[in-house]
């Protein structure tokens, strides 16, 4: 019988890795919990789904030949443009449930759609991997999920030579050394670490604590605290970990719970795959990451997906402004490739 054609691609880089390399499936057509998920899977799951992911299982991890890709796909999903109006209103509205103590931090998101007449994929991919040396830079392709690419700074788990690492990422500025931190960035980013904290107590995984610290990714500056563990937790107990801190406060907020609800209930789109998670499970090694710093081709258009944490301090027109630097991560690419 004649083996089924390949429908799924991920071509990625990790932080600081020497080359891209591929993997080549068939995706799954459902969601699967992390602890069922067998070795040797390209793993990406949307927002605010748990440990759910949809995998695309390959035979070998390949060096990078765009020869041996199969086609592109794309999806028919429909993002409306909020517009600085829509955007600053619903950040009012967001900042007046926090002012009442409904919540803590609630992470809003913006997207922006640009007409394209031109796009060459891989050299786009190529473009982005030169520009971002110290992030996660992929495409992934499939059937279920359409054609994304990305360059995330912020890992949520990597796990490997028996040690495990996950951060906290939040607070950002325009790129310099010297940050002049405000109080609601400061406090923004200590409700995403504490959490994590409280996280890896609950799990009884002890670690090290490196930060807060400065952490320029592009042409932004982030406040970052990485946690390393010792030891990797068994599939079990994995899969409930990434449960529990999946999706983060650095993309959801706090109360968890609360803040999903408001950004379903609110945020006026379907997220999607922005602000999940993406990455790569082997046998030796795990390495996943949010899925912030991203966009979704669509053949004719392209869809860039930005989010700004907000507090009780937010000033709406800055959190604004911060959105559209973020989205700059991947648009500036798309200018550099077609000038």
């Amino acid at each position: 019988m004649e083996k089924e054609a390949a429908n799924s691609f991920a071509i990625f880089r990790l932080p600081y890795a020497p080359k891209p390399l591929m993997v080549i499936g068939n995706i799954s057509e459902n969601l699967h919990n992390f602890h069922s998920i067998e070795d040797n899977a390209f793993l990406v799951s949307p927002f605010n789904s748990g440990n759910k992911v949809f995998t695309i299982p390959f035979d070998k991890v390949e060096e990078f030949d765009q020869n041996k890709l199969p086609p592109f796909c794309f999806s028919h999903k429909q993002y409306d443009n909020l517009g600085q109006l829509n955007y600053i209103q619903l950040l009012e509205k967001g900042i007046t449930k926090l002012q009442q103590n409904s919540l803590k931090k609630v992470v809003l998101a913006n997207t922006k759609t640009i007409e394209i007449n031109r796009f060459e994929p891989i050299q786009y991919y190529k473009n982005l991997e030169a520009k971002y040396p110290g992030a996660f830079v992929y495409v992934v392709s499939s059937p279920e999920t359409g054609t994304w690419f990305g360059a995330s700074p912020e890992p949520l788990i990597r796990a490997e030579n028996n040690k495990m690492q996950t951060v906290s990422m939040a607070g950002t500025l325009a790129r310099t050394t010297h940050a002049d931190w405000s109080e609601k960035e400061r406090e923004e980013q200590e409700f995403v670490s504490n959490y994590l904290e409280q996280k890896l107590a609950a799990a009884k995984l002890p670690f090290q604590k490196n930060g807060p610290f400065n952490y320029i990714a592009g042409k932004l500056t982030h406040l970052r605290t990485e946690y390393t563990c010792e030891s990797i937790p068994d599939r079990e107990s994995m899969a409930k970990f990434i449960e529990e801190i999946n999706p983060t406060p650095a993309v959801a907020g706090i109360p968890k719970a609360e803040s999903i609800a408001f950004i379903e209930n609110e945020e006026g789109f379907k997220r999607n795959l922005y602000a999940g998670f993406i990455g790569l499970k082997m046998k030796e090694n795990l390495h996943l990451f949010v899925n912030i710093r991203c966009m979704e081709w669509q053949n004719k258009k392209l869809t860039l997906f930005a989010g700004a944490g907000i507090t009780a301090q937010s000033v709406p027109q800055k959190e604004w402004e911060e959105t559209q630097n973020k989205m700059k991560t991947m648009e500036d690419i798309i200018n550099l490739h077609n000038d």
